[in-house]
């Protein structure tokens, strides 16, 4: 019988495949599905599972096709009304006239800059002060996520606009007859999505994806055919020379960037930041050099630490500096004087559903603090949570520091508070799949799996009797285990890795 690891790999080779033939189309490039993400037509788990799922009917694809084209316009009309919002805000990027500029693409979360009234890199960052050290010149890209209210971005134009940051959006530099281009491909990116379905076989594989695309046809992909447009547009700059930066999660919005930045042969150099932590079955993180000729992957591949290696032969790799786990290395805990206990909780709604109704079952000894995925709207679980609980918005180092053990799954949080020598519980799901970010290293003596109420308990009293007898032991693998997973954000190792000297 396969592994679960070897399936995946068979998966993956024939995607792999399935992509070289899709990317020969321009707006196939858009689609989630084929770039290997994660979505809701849950394609890995299908094909983990063996099962595959009834073609759908015809009926249901027209109904497909019609949400797509509702969901759509809905969206680009939202997205004009931004424009608006941006014209009149006043938000401008002087671009510098420079010879050499660097691009710097992360997420902007539009709630959280409205929280703040500022705009915080929190992938990037630090770098910003290295850049600004050495008379380096650049600018954001931003990807926005969050909000789709036009109110909501004339706010945070304004905010960014007084920021000490420029920030280069789509708004500025796109011209009607980007927006023409955009309704071109609203009409004929489903046709497009048919015709390739319907080139598929009889395989395991080709039935799977094939409902997979169908499944997912109704999805936004607008803003991944804007964000090619955007990409064109950055490298018709004159005169000029772009390093591009970028928050590298080999997604369809970073694939379509990339592919616009490109129209331009020579003129930019794309550095892929893969400076996180990832799950070993998310598909997506995994770069397919089958890809390169479409110009949608990076020229160099940053890693988070040598733990992380891609193994990569035809494009360039190296570790680069942990730029959003400085604190890892600037943060001491000492769990045997923790007097909580931390539940981690994830993205996924299924994931974190499943953790608030076990913990409910635990006798726990001592208070818990449950802390949520920054991009979680907690109110969503409130009735699911004991009013013995706290739910915290504390800084997650804060709390390390008070930790005695951490418990949760699905999120690399764990991996930081395992660094740190706290016992780490990863709770799994038997009958569910799970996005697994605990490396192997390290299990049995810092982290272990539990199933149920009496697989926690069973941990809970291992763990204890390391803290009580050994807790150097939680110290000393946590050391190690951040050496291999981590590599610290020093001057040097952003000059080295960014190619800023």
């Amino acid at each position: 019988m396969q592994t679960e690891e070897v399936k995946q790999k068979k998966l993956f080779n024939y995607l792999s495949q399935a992509s070289q033939k899709a990317y020969r189309d321009e707006y196939l490039i858009t689609n989630d599905v084929l770039c290997k993400s994660h979505t809701r037509a849950r394609m890995l788990e299908l094909y983990l599972e063996e099962k595959v799922p009834d073609p759908i009917s015809p009926v249901k694809k027209i109904i497909k096709i019609i949400k797509f084209y509702l969901k759509n316009v809905v969206w680009f009309l939202l997205y004009l009304l931004t424009g608006l919002a941006h014209f009149f805000s006043g938000q401008k990027c002087q671009v510098a006239k420079k010879t050499e500029l660097h691009a710097l693409d992360v997420y902007f979360m539009v709630p959280e800059i409205l929280k703040k009234n500022e705009f915080i890199d929190n992938y990037l960052s630090g770098l910003t002060q290295v850049l600004d050290k050495r008379n380096k010149d650049y600018f954001y890209i931003p990807r926005w996520v969050g909000s789709l209210s036009p109110f909501d971005f004339f706010k945070v134009f304004r905010i960014i606009k007084k920021c000490k940051h420029p920030v280069l959006t789509e708004f500025q530099m796109l011209e009607w007859s980007d927006y023409g281009r955009v309704l071109l491909y609203l009409t004929a990116y489903p046709f497009h999505v048919r015709n390739f379905a319907q080139g598929l076989g009889c395989s395991e594989e080709d039935r799977i994806l094939s409902f997979a695309l169908w499944e997912t046809l109704d999805s936004v992909t607008m803003r991944n055919y804007l964000r090619y447009l955007f990409g064109k547009k950055i490298a018709c700059l004159r005169d000029r020379k772009v390093k591009c930066i970028s928050w590298f999660e080999n997604q369809a919005i970073n694939k379509t960037l990339y592919r616009g930045l490109r129209c331009v042969p020579g003129k930019i150099k794309i550095y892929g930041a893969q400076l996180f932590l990832k799950p070993s079955n998310l598909m997506n993180v995994i770069p397919d050099e089958s890809e390169i000729p479409f110009g949608v992957l990076p020229d160099k591949i940053l890693i988070n630490g040598r733990g992380h290696s891609l193994n990569l032969k035809h494009v360039s790799e190296e570790v680069g500096p942990s730029l959003r786990y400085a604190k890892l290395f600037q943060t001491q805990a000492d769990p045997s004087n923790g007097d909580v206990f931390l539940v981690l909780l994830p993205y996924w709604d299924y994931a974190i559903r499943i953790i608030l109704s076990l913990i409910k079952e635990i006798k726990w000894p001592a208070l818990v603090m449950i802390k949520f995925h920054p991009a979680v709207k907690k109110g969503d679980y409130s009735t699911q949570i004991s009013s013995e609980f706290l739910v915290t918005d504390e800084d997650l180092y804060v709390l390390f520091k008070r930790a005695r053990m951490a418990v949760g799954c699905s999120t690399g949080v764990l991996v930081e508070a395992m660094c740190l020598g706290i016992p780490v519980v990863d709770i799994v799901a038997s009958k569910e799949f799970a996005h697994n970010y605990m490396p192997e290293q390290g299990r049995g003596v810092l982290w272990d799996k539990a199933v149920n109420e009496e697989d926690i308990n069973l941990l809970f009293r291992r763990f204890e009797e390391v803290l009580r007898v050994n807790p150097s032991l939680l110290r000393d693998t946590g050391l190690k285990m951040r050496d291999m997973l981590f590599c610290k954000p020093t001057e040097e190792q952003v000059v080295r890795a960014f190619d800023l000297a």
